[in-house]
């Protein structure tokens, strides 16, 4: 059974800084090592040991703020750096490498903003990310740059995964004012080209990519509030939100990391709103609020992990009793929760004695004249606060100012709603402050922003909009003190409503977390100039001089199909493609390889995609599909094997670009493959099984109908072929494992989607395939993965 965990508490709260607590980094000896965002001291050393932290040495100054730090531990047989060191990332896009001591030794130039991101290669080189929106590969004996990984959008952070490749992430871009194109991508190292396509899966900034060693994976968050545990490959296994934040928004989750526990690997994250949440098999078991927003968390030996804190404290959380039993410990947690609880009654309460008594007295207004039209000001009068709007030459009374949740100071004036902003400026991104006021039109706190911080104009509809989404107010109203009653009548209903939910009983939710949400392809691009000689060979070969290959075009498309970095802007003429699809439909079957094998690549080429179905060449493309089906459907032995692998994965790959997805996967054509593809479930080698399995998984997908399968829909008749072809699969195959993971995949995915109601009898002999599964295969021959799923498929059917 799974060990019952006890609760975290907090064993040693140290105030580090005396600015926020960006990031740390956990050495062999349980030695921290803190980075802050203020002027100095910028780093410092820790030592914890079972009761106490204590500083190593002093605080290194740095005259910029540090936003990523990392260490190399001292090796006597590692030629470059032997007695180790520490790197930290900064603000003003410069790496410095430190010796233990904290004496500067080297400072590595490159990066073009502020450096927010460090991992390590498989063979030990520094990976840095930066808000220049490139990755950099560093050999620190040369003191080098090797390779630049990018373009991203924005701000990169960055993972070394240990199968040699590299994850990157980005925060985005904005489209039309909006923020858009949050992606993950992975990365060859040894060629700085991208492996595979972007994954674009979180609706926020990514803001942190952690290591899951348990299963080798890796874990992504997210301004959309979500946190994915991903295979090595990126691809999701379970995703855990936050909760919303006081104001009804997303949580902005700033990191995570992987703890190794007793019970198995636990998750904890952190967000902006101060909430550090514990997760265990993607549920919830334990919420530790702080009193500030947290940057970051890390994990510590045994199952320990250290908080980094907006308010400069490093906390350290514990559950094992040696370290959580004192007196001490109980106080500690007392204290905490006091400085919580008094920073929620700050949101709610207002502004304290203290704060009114800072306000300039309304009496003395004349002293403090208005510095623009519309400013908003609060004031103290007869000892409450009162906002006031300079009108005309005089200042107006609009409104009382009450705890309306998250007021302070910004600039010395008090404002309803503080809201802390990162901006990209231009050395990386700074943390500001927005104030604006209930009732206050958002064009005009937006302008104040942008007044006060020096920024561009053209920020100001952005922050305006975002300040409206905050604050729920539909539209800007002038003047009266709107927003209160609104965001009163607010929480009422919500208050009421959720009382009532739960005293419904609700059946339980059908949960599946392996369902399919992005198509798997063929992306890697085999070797141009291989196939294309072999074409060339074949083309040379054939009796009929009208059945030969223009030797000119094949180049060009050659050209553009190895430069996969441009493949956003390329383009594949008519005439280039024309010339791929003739041979398929004249050549011998034994030729036609190398042509499906190219054929595959301008599949997932948006450009090629876009010729392929233009109206001089989609009626050709729809014969050369066709004859790729009725190679797949052929008896096995009929058709050289080489032939029917390249076929299968064209016709994969066909899905990827909706331009061609809309005209080779129609209503019309799903079943032709379906049945095509019933006839290679038992083919005898097991890349043509599995290359048949992928695209089983991708039509599985057509049922949920949205994200990218939006305009798609699957007929009963359909569905009837893709359960036999999953049986077969599920029954028969004893050598691929992905072959059995896709065909569970694609049985939850078509459930969860309820694609089975209609079928008589098809539900109800699931629990025995599935034992089949079973018996056929011992957890450790098919992996956590597909084990987890398999076990929940057996639940899945089981209601």
């Amino acid at each position: 059974g799974m060990a019952t965990s006890r609760d975290y508490l907090i064993v040693n709260a140290l105030h580090a800084h005396d600015g926020p607590v960006r990031c740390a980094v956990v050495g062999n000896n349980s030695e921290i090592i803190t980075g802050c965002q203020s002027d100095a001291p910028n780093f410092r050393r820790w030592l914890q040991s079972t009761d106490s932290v204590e500083e190593l040495g002093t605080g290194v100054p740095h005259d910029h703020w540090v936003t990523a730090l990392t260490y190399l531990s001292p090796d006597i047989s590692r030629e470059t750096l032997p007695e180790g060191c520490i790197i930290s990332g900064c603000q003003d896009s410069k790496i410095r490498i430190f010796t233990f001591d904290g004496v500067l030794q080297h400072t590595l130039a490159g990066h073009g903003k502020g450096v927010i991101s460090f991992s390590w290669t498989l063979n030990g080189q520094l990976i840095s990310g930066s808000w220049d929106g490139t990755a950099k590969i560093w050999d620190l004996a040369a003191l080098a740059c090797v390779m630049t990984l990018g373009p991203h959008e924005n701000g990169v952070q960055v993972l070394g995964l240990t199968n040699g490749l590299v994850a990157t992430t980005s925060t985005g871009e904005s489209v039309n004012g909006k923020p858009a194109n949050f992606k993950l991508r992975i990365w060859d190292p040894s060629t700085g080209k991208q492996v595979g396509d972007d994954i674009q899966d979180h609706a926020g900034s990514i803001r942190c990519i952690a290591p899951l060693p348990a299963i080798d994976g890796f874990a992504t968050t997210s301004n959309d509030g979500a946190v994915i545990l991903r295979t090595i490959e990126g691809q999701p296994i379970e995703v855990m939100t936050h909760p919303e934040t006081e104001d009804g928004t997303a949580a902005f989750v700033f990191g995570c990391c992987a703890l190794e526990t007793e019970g198995g690997m636990e998750i904890v994250s952190c967000a902006e709103d101060g909430s550090v949440l514990v997760w265990r098999d993607g549920e919830l078991i334990q919420s530790l609020r702080h009193p500030c927003c947290v940057w970051a968390v890390k994990p510590l030996p045994g199952g320990d992990f250290l908080t980094c804190g907006d308010d400069g404290f490093l906390r350290i959380f514990s559950r094992d009793p040696l370290k959580t039993s004192s007196t001490q410990v109980a106080q500690l947690n007392q204290e905490f929760q006091l400085e919580v609880d008094e920073a929620q009654r700050k949101r709610h309460k207002g502004p304290s004695a203290e704060e009114i008594a800072k306000a300039p007295k309304w009496e003395h207004r004349g002293n403090t004249p208005g510095r623009s039209a519309d400013q908003v000001m609060v004031f103290n009068k007869d000892g409450e606060i009162i906002a006031a709007q300079w009108i005309s030459g005089s200042w107006v009374i609009v409104g009382t100012v009450t705890g309306s949740g998250d007021g302070g100071y910004v600039k010395e004036v008090w404002y309803d709603h503080v809201m802390p902003v990162e901006i990209e400026g231009p050395n990386g991104v700074m943390a500001l402050k927005l104030g604006h006021n209930n009732g206050e039109n958002p064009f005009v706190a937006a302008q104040r922003f942008i007044d006060q911080n020096d920024m561009s104009q053209s920020y100001l509809n952005q922050i305006a909009d975002w300040i409206t989404a905050r604050s729920g107010q539909t539209q800007p109203t002038l003047g009266g003190g709107g927003g209160g009653a609104q965001s009163a009548a607010r929480s009422a209903s919500t208050a009421s409503s959720s009382s009532a939910a739960s005293s419904v009983p609700v059946a339980a939710p059908h949960v599946f977390t392996f369902k399919v949400v992005s198509l798997t392809t063929f992306d890697d691009v085999p070797p141009m100039t291989k196939l294309l000689s072999k074409v060339t060979e074949f083309s040379n070969a054939q009796s009929d001089p009208s059945w030969t290959v223009d030797v000119g075009h094949l180049e060009a498309l050659g050209k553009v199909l190895s430069e996969t970095s441009y493949y956003h802007s390329s383009r594949l003429s008519v005439p280039q493609l024309q010339a791929l699809l003739g041979p398929v439909l004249q050549w011998d079957e034994a030729q036609l390889f190398p042509l499906f094998d190219v054929l595959r690549v301008v599949a997932i080429h948006p450009g090629g995609a876009e010729t392929l179905v233009s109206t001089e060449l989609k009626a050709r493309l729809l014969n050369v599909f066709h004859r790729a089906l009725a190679l797949i459907g052929s008896a096995e032995g009929e058709i050289a094997f080489a032939t029917v692998l390249t076929a299968t994965r064209f016709v994969c790959n066909a899905v990827k670009m909706e331009t061609l997805r809309s005209v080779c996967y129609s209503s019309t054509q799903v079943m032709p493959i379906l049945q095509s593809l019933s006839k290679q479930t038992r083919n005898s080698n097991k890349l043509v099984r599995a290359a048949t399995s992928r695209i089983v998984l991708n039509i599985s997908g057509f049922a949920s109908s949205t994200g990218v399968f939006a305009s798609t829909a699957l007929s009963a008749e359909a569905v009837t072929v893709m359960v036999e072809v999953i049986g077969a699969f599920l029954t028969y195959e004893k050598e691929s494992i992905e072959v059995v993971f896709n065909a569970l995949r694609a049985l939850g995915t078509l459930e969860i989607h309820s694609q089975l109601d209609w079928l008589p009898g098809v539900r109800e002999n699931m629990p025995v395939l599935l034992s089949t599964v079973k018996t056929q295969w011992s957890a450790a021959q098919l992996g956590e993965l597909p084990t987890a799923c398999l076990a929940e498929l057996v639940v899945l059917f089981a209601k």
